[in-house]
C-alpha cells in the first residue's frame, strides 16, 4: 500500500459499451497520478490522505483498492450577497 495526499483532483465522464463511466484522476503531491472508477474516488476532496494499492496498466497507474486515512476539508461556497 502507498499512501498519498492528494493536491488536484480530474473527472472524466464517457459512456462504452457497458454504459456510463465516470473516472477519477488523483494527483499527488509529487505529481503523480492514479486512476480509479469508483464512485467513492469523485467525492473526495483536496487535502484528503489516501492509502491505495496502485496496480499499474500500461501507462496508467490504477487503483486497485483503497482506504481513506484523512478526509480533507470540503470548500466553503459562499453565498452570494442578498
Amino acid at each position: 500500500m502507498q499512501t498519498i495526499t492528494i493536491v488536484d483532483k480530474k473527472i472524466t465522464t464517457g459512456k462504452g459499451e457497458k454504459g456510463e463511466w465516470t473516472k477519477t484522476t488523483l494527483v499527488a503531491e509529487d505529481g503523480s497520478e492514479f486512476h480509479g472508477f469508483d464512485k467513492a474516488l469523485t467525492g473526495l476532496p483536496i487535502g484528503s490522505i489516501v492509502q491505495l494499492e496502485p496496480e499499474i496498466k500500461g501507462k496508467y497507474i490504477n487503483i486497485k483498492e483503497f482506504k481513506v486515512i484523512k478526509e480533507g476539508e470540503k470548500p466553503v461556497i459562499p453565498k452570494p450577497p442578498s
